[in-house]
């Protein structure tokens, strides 16, 4: 699927393309940041018909954030969105990016679901020693659902983020984005 762009005061997120091919390998295969995702071992040729397999479908959008300036600092997006677009998965979420830019794309991109596609209900998978990403995802409101042995990377945890839980947790997030944005322009 492809979605127009957002920009927000520190990123855009836009659709990835072929362009963003080695980029999105080498972010994907940096061992520091994927320790504890499951290993990928496409090549440019095969990264490059993912990511135009990702365009092509109506139920997943693979994402590129970007600082202001075009460099690229991170993936995320959604997939396995239902026909009636009530829930839709979110990840892929590998980020260079600042705390303010990790924190602003996922506000882009849960702003889109919730705000211009109305979804009712956001799962996320998270493997449970990731707890930095556990913790990440409980600020924005993810409520833990259970534990689930995932057949690509052992356990993990499930959870849910409803518009409500989301909308509450919304002002305190931005709060800290306006700090950061007063900090960064003073």
């Amino acid at each position: 699927m492809v979605i127009p762009p957002m920009t927000g005061r520190f990123v855009r997120l836009r659709c990835a393309e072929e362009g963003d091919v080695a980029f999105t390998l080498a972010i994907r295969n940096d061992p520091e940041l994927t320790k504890i995702l499951p290993k990928i071992s496409n090549t440019e040729q095969e990264q490059r018909d993912w990511i135009n397999k990702q365009r092509a479908l109506e139920d997943s959008c693979f994402m590129v954030f970007e600082n202001l300036e075009g460099k690229p600092l991170g993936t995320i997006g959604f997939y396995h969105v239902d026909s009636g677009w009530e829930s839709c998965e979110t990840g892929r979420y590998v980020s260079y990016g600042s705390p303010a830019e990790n924190i602003e794309a996922v506000l882009l991109q849960l702003d889109y679901l919730f705000e211009q596609r109305n979804i009712k209900k956001i799962v996320g998978h998270v493997q449970l020693e990731n707890r930095h990403v556990r913790i990440f995802n409980e600020r924005f409101g993810y409520e833990f659902v259970q534990e689930v042995d995932m057949d690509w990377g052992g356990p993990s945890a499930i959870y849910h983020l409803y518009p409500e839980k989301y909308y509450a947790r919304r002002t305190k997030i931005m709060a800290l984005l306006n700090a950061a944005d007063q900090r960064r322009s003073g």
